[in-house]
């Protein structure tokens, strides 16, 4: 109740009540209060009675809201509030529009001073364009009067009294002049001549005489050579249409006899010499290989004779120390030859050949036989010896120089060939070896020996060595670098790179079919070192080409048996020509055959006791010639001899139903024991040898004739 007296107090109804009272005090009824009616405007507007809706919701407790604005208060703002918030927003609303149009009318009057600048600027730059065209109208016409002035002098100089034209003509007439002097000085000249020739002319007639006689006996002596030339040539005709001839009946006798196979592949067997001759000659021809295809289709129809090959070429061609044949591979003798020829672009000594066969090259040799150069100058094929000399360098270039080689010239490879130096540095001499790491030379010690080395060579040189480094390089002294650069002559080089290569060629067949087969048969590998005992020492026991051939056919299983046979004809006759009971494998026609056992046994017993000693029946020491006695004893021999005649004498009873007798195979020791060539060949070379001692075998034989007596 106090605070509602308080704000009644505030907003009049005091004064009211006061009034009242005083009037109540007169009339008598002032106790009683006036009720001001609904909706009248008394008092605050903020606290003006609300409508029969709003107050029925509203409250009618007196002490509901405390009149601050608490919920469900029922007070309002004063009026006298109101006014104090109006008299404080319009002054600040007023400054803020002010100051909004001071900076307005600030910004409108900068802009229009930099707007007044720019437009003096630009009246300032028109005045001066219309001054400098005033001035250039004005320099119009002079210059057209100079131009002008020039041309009449132009015209003047051309066409003038000393003009082009005139002294163009005083030119001409001074050449003709110049030209009859020249006339009249030749004229006289020859006319001094003459007559110098007219004094000197007995003289003359003098030296004619005797440089004629001379003349004369040249003529004589020339025509003399002539004659004896043309007799040799004669003579040399004769010789070549004999020899053809004798060649041509030699081939002839050759096809109608029946020549064993090694004696065939012995045939081509030319010499080196020859051979790599005719390679060099035939170097521009030789582009493809079809015509060593043509040349080894000759020889194999030669060697078998028009019969279907047995042994492959390769085996052929390979070298009797791995257990080939030894025939010459003709390409591989062509190709040596091509790299001997190479030599000359790797050391650069042969000046002419070097000019003759690379005057159209851009470049130095190095840069197309190492840097590959090739690859983006194509005209170096074009020349006919060099296409068919680098195809045989890059098929073996990586083998022979796994890394760069030591004669490799980067400042050579370089190199203009219009520049024309011979000298050039090369890696064995501008490097060395720091632990296992090479550097390069500084550059003074490298000009020391080379003096037109600059920094630039250098630089192109270290570049060169950078990119070099990372494949490294060639220890000294490889085989390579033994072979090109050694003092031999052309005919050994050629061999010997002929055998390195025939040795890369033939690297596949280290361990041959036939090997794992004989492997088989045996029940136990055979050691590469008993098969290069058969093929290094027990071969050279002797000289007979017929031995010889009879171990290589059975090293390489030549004969043919049934099994064979009726896999190439496609039947089913496969069956053994002796016992008709097992399928004739080599194995079987060999030694597991009734026929073979029984033949076998007699053999080994008649070998032991020649030898006198305990042998054991095994397949690899009388097919083979494999066994355990010393190697190079008498006994080795005499039992390598036994058991290669008991092969010979078998190998007549092949297709037969039988196997030979003992007699035969005695016949058969016998021939061998007589023939002393191979000692006597020996003997003749300078290797003499240890004579083979039969003294066994004659004490055998006479044993066996006093019985059959």
């Amino acid at each position: 109740m106090k605070k509602r007296k308080e704000l009644n107090a505030l907003i009049g109804l005091g004064s009211e009540r006061g009034s009242g009272g005083s009037g109540g005090g007169g009339g008598g009824s002032g106790r009683k209060k006036r009720h001001s009616r609904k909706g009248s405007a008394s008092g605050h507007r903020l606290l003006r009675t609300e409508s029969a809706e709003s107050s029925s919701s509203s409250s009618s407790d007196p002490d509901y809201g405390d009149g601050f604005g608490l919920p469900g208060s029922r007070s309002r703002f004063s009026k006298s509030d109101y006014l104090r918030c109006c008299k404080l927003c319009y002054p600040l609303c007023a400054f803020v529009i002010l100051a909004a149009c001071v900076v307005a009318c600030v910004g409108l009057v900068w802009m229009q001073v930099a707007l007044k600048e720019d437009l003096d600027v630009l009246k300032e730059k028109f005045r001066t364009m219309e001054s400098n065209q005033k001035t250039s109208f004005q320099e119009i016409p002079r210059l057209t009067e100079d131009l002008l002035s020039k041309q009449k002098e132009l015209d003047q100089i051309k066409s003038g009294d000393m003009g082009l034209n005139k002294i163009w003509v005083n030119i001409t007439e001074i050449n003709k002049q110049i030209s009859l002097l020249m006339l009249a000085v030749n004229h006289l000249k020859a006319n001094i001549k003459s007559a110098s020739d007219l004094i000197n002319l007995p003289v003359t007639v003098e030296d004619l005489q005797k440089s004629v006689a001379t003349i004369g006996s040249t003529v004589t002596s020339v025509h003399h050579d002539v004659e004896t030339m043309q007799a040799a040539i004669e003579v040399h005709k004769k010789t070549l249409e004999t020899l053809q001839n004798e060649m041509s009946e030699h081939m002839e006798d050759v096809k109608k006899k029946q020549l064993s196979l090694f004696t065939a592949s012995s045939v081509p067997q030319t010499s080196e010499k020859n051979l790599t001759d005719t390679c060099k000659q035939c170097l521009p021809i030789l582009r493809t290989n079809r015509s060593f295809a043509d040349w080894n289709k000759d020889l194999r129809k030669f060697i078998w004779q028009g019969e279907n090959p047995r042994i492959k070429m390769k085996n052929l061609t390979e070298d009797k120390g791995r257990g080939g044949f030894g025939m010459p591979d003709l390409k591989l003798y062509y190709e040596a030859s091509n790299l001997i020829w190479i030599k000359d672009w790797i050391f650069l000594k042969n000046k002419k050949l070097l000019n003759l066969e690379g005057w159209d090259l851009c470049t130095g040799w190095h840069s197309y036989i190492w840097y590959e150069k090739i690859k983006k100058e194509r005209n170096f094929n074009n020349h006919i010896h060099r296409s068919a000399l680098i195809k045989t360098w890059n098929k073996y270039k990586i083998r022979m120089y796994n890394k760069t080689p030591r004669w490799l010239s980067p400042t050579e490879a370089l190199q203009r060939r219009l520049i024309g130096r011979s000298e050039w540095p090369r890696y064995e001499e501008i490097i060395k070896k720091e632990g296992q790491d090479y550097i390069l030379l500084p550059q003074q010690e490298i000009k020391n020996k080379y003096r037109k080395i600059t920094w630039l060579k250098y630089w192109q040189i270290k570049e060169y060595f950078k990119m070099d480094k990372r494949q490294g390089f060639m220890e000294k002294g490889n085989i390579w670098d033994r072979i090109l650069t050694s003092e031999d002559k052309t005919i050994s080089k050629i061999s010997k790179i002929y055998r390195i290569l025939n040795e890369w060629n033939t690297k596949t067949e280290i361990v041959k079919n036939n090997m794992t087969k004989w492997a088989k048969n045996i029940g136990r590998n055979i050691l590469m070192e008993e098969w290069e005992a058969c093929w290094n020492r027990i071969i050279k026991f002797t000289y007979s080409y017929n031995l010889k051939e009879n171990w290589l056919k059975m090293f390489y299983r030549w004969h043919f048996t049934p099994k064979k046979l009726g896999s190439i004809n496609k039947t089913n006759c496969t069956k053994c020509w002796k016992c008709r009971d097992a399928e004739g494998t080599f194995h079987h026609m060999w030694w597991t055959c009734k026929f073979a056992r029984k033949y076998w046994n007699m053999l080994h017993e008649y070998t032991q006791k020649i030898l006198g000693n305990n042998l054991p029946k095994l397949l690899e020491i009388f097919l083979l010639n494999i066994s355990k006695i010393q190697p190079g004893s008498n006994d080795e021999k005499i039992l390598t001899y036994l058991s290669t005649a008991a092969r010979i004498v078998y190998a007549r009873y092949w297709k037969q139903n039988k196997s030979p007798e003992f007699e035969e195979w005695l016949i058969k020791v016998a021939e061998i024991k007589t023939d002393r060539l191979t000692f006597l060949m020996a003997k003749q070379q300078g290797r003499p040898r240890i004579e083979t001692d039969w003294n066994k075998v004659e004490r055998f034989l006479n044993l066996k004739l006093k019985k059959n007596m």
